[in-house]
Formats: C-alpha cells, sequence, structure tokens
C-alpha cells in the first residue's frame, strides 16, 4: 500500500445518464411543488444507480432556480451520515439552497489514487456529479452559475478534485480536513480562478497542519497556493474569532485574500487545538480523531463563504 493509499485510507475522511430519479416511497422524482423537506433519489451513471438526499429548503419556489450544494462525505460515512454531521439546512434553508448527499461507492469517493473502491473499479463520481447537473434540473429549477461542493476529509479531498476536473461549472469550494492534495498543484488545469476555503486543525491526527505529507501540501502551503492561483494581491485579512466556549480548549482564526482576480478568494480556517473534525459537528462514527470546536460552526462558515460568490 503506497503512502498515499495510507493517508487516504486513514481520512475519515459514474456516463450513461437516465432521466429516473426515485424520491419518497415510489413516487416519481417529477414534481417540484415541494414545500421542503428531503427527498431520497437514484441517478444512473456509468451504469450503476447511485443514491442520494436532496434538501429542499421550505418555501421553494419551483419558478425560482435556487443555488445547489453538493456534499461529499468522509470515509466509511454516507450521504445521510454527513446530513447529520453538518446540519446544513441550519443555515442554508433561509437562503434557499438546494443540498445534494450523494452516497460514495463502498463509503468512498474516486480521487485518482489506489485507495478507494471508485478507483479501483475506475468509477468517476466526476461523471455521477455530471449526471445529477444533467437531471436533477429537470424536475428542481437549478441555477447551474450558482453550483457548490463542500466536503470532510475524504470527501473534501474529492471536492478539490471535482473542483477542478469540472472547471467553470463549479463556483465556490469548501474543504474540511483536507489540505491539497500534492498532484493537484500542477494537474488542475482550471482556466479561471476559483473561490475556495479550508478549515482545518492543528492537532490534526491524520494531516499534519504545519508540514503535511508526501502526497497533502501543509495548511499554509495550501493558501499560499491558492493565493498565488487566484492572483490575489496584496496581504490576506486575518481575524481570531471570539472565544465562545473557553472549555474546548481551541481558538479559531481565519486568513483571507480577497483581492482576488475575477472576484474570487482563498482562506484558510485554522482551528488551534482542533482535530479531523467537523467544528460544531458531532463525532463522526463515534472516532476521536481530535477536538471539536465549539467556537463556529463549519457549515455557517461555508454557508456565509457560498453567499459571497
Amino acid at each position: 500500500m503506497t503512502r498515499l493509499s495510507r493517508t487516504v485510507l486513514q481520512l475519515a475522511m459514474t456516463a450513461a445518464v437516465t432521466a429516473t430519479m426515485v424520491g419518497c416511497g415510489d413516487d416519481e422524482l417529477t414534481d417540484p411543488n415541494i414545500a421542503g423537506g428531503d427527498i431520497r433519489g437514484s441517478v444512473n451513471s456509468e451504469g450503476l444507480d447511485r443514491t442520494f438526499i436532496l434538501h429542499i429548503p421550505p418555501g421553494n419556489d419551483p419558478d425560482a432556480p435556487s443555488p445547489l450544494i453538493i456534499v461529499f462525505h468522509g470515509n466509511t460515512m454516507t450521504g445521510a451520515g454527513m446530513q447529520d454531521l453538518t446540519e446544513f439546512r441550519r443555515f442554508t434553508d433561509e437562503h434557499g439552497f438546494m443540498v445534494i448527499y450523494p452516497d460514495g461507492i463502498d463509503g468512498g469517493w474516486s480521487i485518482g489514487c489506489d485507495c478507494t473502491t471508485a478507483d479501483h473499479l475506475g468509477i468517476s463520481d466526476v461523471k455521477l456529479i455530471e449526471a445529477l447537473l444533467a437531471n436533477v434540473p429537470s424536475s428542481f429549477a437549478i441555477d447551474l452559475d450558482r453550483v457548490y461542493m463542500a466536503g470532510f476529509s475524504l470527501g473534501g479531498t474529492f471536492a478539490q478534485v471535482a473542483g477542478c476536473e469540472l472547471g467553470g461549472r463549479i463556483a465556490a469550494v469548501a474543504s474540511v480536513g483536507s489540505s491539497l492534495p500534492t498532484r493537484l498543484q500542477d494537474d488542475c488545469q482550471l482556466q479561471a480562478p476559483l473561490p475556495i476555503l479550508y478549515m482545518l486543525g492543528t492537532e490534526d491526527p491524520l494531516l499534519p497542519y504545519s508540514d503535511g505529507t508526501a502526497n497533502f501540501l501543509s495548511a499554509p502551503a495550501t493558501l499560499a497556493h491558492w493565493a498565488s492561483f487566484n492572483g490575489c494581491q496584496g496581504d490576506p485579512e486575518e481575524v481570531t474569532e471570539p472565544d465562545l466556549d473557553p472549555d474546548d480548549l481551541t481558538r479559531v482564526r481565519f486568513e483571507r485574500f480577497s483581492d482576488c482576480a475575477g472576484g474570487s478568494e482563498a482562506t484558510l480556517y485554522t482551528v488551534e487545538g482542533g482535530g479531523h473534525t467537523w467544528p460544531k459537528g458531532q463525532r463522526p462514527l463515534g472516532l476521536d480523531l481530535g477536538v471539536v470546536s465549539q467556537d463556529v460552526w463549519a457549515s455557517e462558515v461555508i454557508t456565509e463563504f457560498f453567499l459571497r460568490h
């Protein structure tokens, strides 16, 4: 097993498309007039029925295109587990976001390594995203200029991979618990700046904050890469968030480059004392991967970031 395999497997962190999506029970996902709630659906990608949860905000207007967030779970998790972990609806409903939580193959995503089932089988999860974007708008009005991606751990790695491969179709990307994979330094062939946000803990036991690994850049190097790629000018804004819960022994600060080409940005949230966790979320799979900060809610930070772009 390669070092990349070991790192990614630790991280608690497909294109013939059909238009059939199954909603709750035996109802087909064809009626956009839904007042809000969750629909369990599936879409065919590369001959596989890929499942997902689609969250629709209350008061959804079928005639007004909605922004869309696609959220990728960590390794061995599910879309439902990621929905429970993040509770995005607390912050996205009021802004009219639809949110999709897809399920990976055997709990993982294709990131271009030999360490996930999808990669072993030659399955492209980027094609899954393309299938979702081709089919969901046939039932619900989606603003395809406002499609965002977020992920945790392995899902955060995949969000970056997909953001690079899908180019201008993705408005912004947020990654929690995963810095930039080293191969994307050269392999990311974006033709335009990409607004991007990272949230990483200094005491992450799986991904060293200051040193990175052979296959993942350190947090500071990740920020520097995107500041350069996005053509950012000057020094970043630096802010330390209020210590709302002194008992959690964390402090959160962020560095934000906002004077960037095309109105983009590059932002790093550093959770001092934080682990491989989703701030204010529960521990995924019940694993103890370090401290969960209570000073900020990652889902709120990410929603506000997407609203800026």
